[in-house]
């Protein structure tokens, strides 16, 4: 699928060995007595870290060892969680160009380790100087969704808030990865999926942490950004479409 003909999302098996990709990135996964749990950011990230009940997994030599000699034993019960990418998209953009700028100006947090790593690849990309960080935070409030879509099939795999909910799937340990054996994914936008993994966990999800509540600007894209999120995110839609065979 492309969008007349200009762009082509990368093939699975080519986003996973790409050069141009980040493999630093540790990706949101998680340990409960009964599952591990894995997801993406801008996919219930804020609520899965406020779990007391749950250890976070970080991926290294031991746990992905541990994952490659035997997933079955190891990973008895592997959930996934998904997001629409267009909404996923939605979230990002409210965060990280809407309320963390306006945070930082609010705050007087005007210093540039304070600039995330998503934010300084915009600004790059726009060439704002980082060191005038409340002329940063401007630029950033002043962007608009449409531009950032536009932009974004040169940055989508640079950092860990725009990266394919694929990734998810896999241990990774520096550039080696291994497909883990997901026995069950959850559209979160899907209100009864989200209340079945809340009872397969025993995690309350009608208390969600939605760190963008607040922003009220609504943000509306262009029907020529929706088609390129689909184009671009096409293999994660083609998992949430197949998410009830696994």
């Amino acid at each position: 699928m492309c969008l007349d003909g200009s762009i082509k999302h990368i093939p699975v098996g080519d986003l996973m060995t790409s050069k141009k990709i980040v493999h630093d990135f540790h990706l949101p996964a998680y340990r409960s007595k009964t599952a591990i749990i894995l997801s993406s950011y801008k996919v219930m990230y804020s609520f899965l870290q406020r779990q007391e009940k749950l250890e976070r997994i970080f991926w290294n030599k031991t746990t992905f060892h541990l994952a490659a000699l035997n997933r079955a034993i190891a990973f008895p019960n592997t959930l996934v969680l998904l997001r629409n990418p267009e909404a996923r998209f939605i979230s990002y953009f409210k965060d990280k160009f809407r309320k963390e700028p306006l945070r930082m100006i609010r705050e007087g947090r005007l210093h540039p380790e304070n600039l995330q790593h998503c934010q300084r690849l915009w600004l790059n990309h726009v060439g704002v100087p980082l060191d005038d960080v409340r002329s940063c935070c401007y630029e950033l409030i002043r962007t608009s969704a449409d531009s950032v879509v536009d932009w974004l099939p040169t940055a989508y795999t640079k950092d860990c808030h725009t990266l394919p909910q694929i990734y998810s799937f896999y241990a990774q340990w520096r550039r080696f990865r291994i497909r883990l054996n997901v026995k069950q994914a959850f559209l979160i936008d899907e209100i009864r999926e989200l209340e079945e993994f809340g009872k397969l966990t025993e995690m309350d999800v009608s208390v969600r942490n939605n760190s963008t509540h607040d922003v009220v600007e609504p943000v509306k894209l262009s029907h020529a950004s929706s088609m390129l999120l689909a184009n671009l995110y096409a293999c994660d839609l083609q998992l949430i479409n197949s998410r009830n065979l696994f």
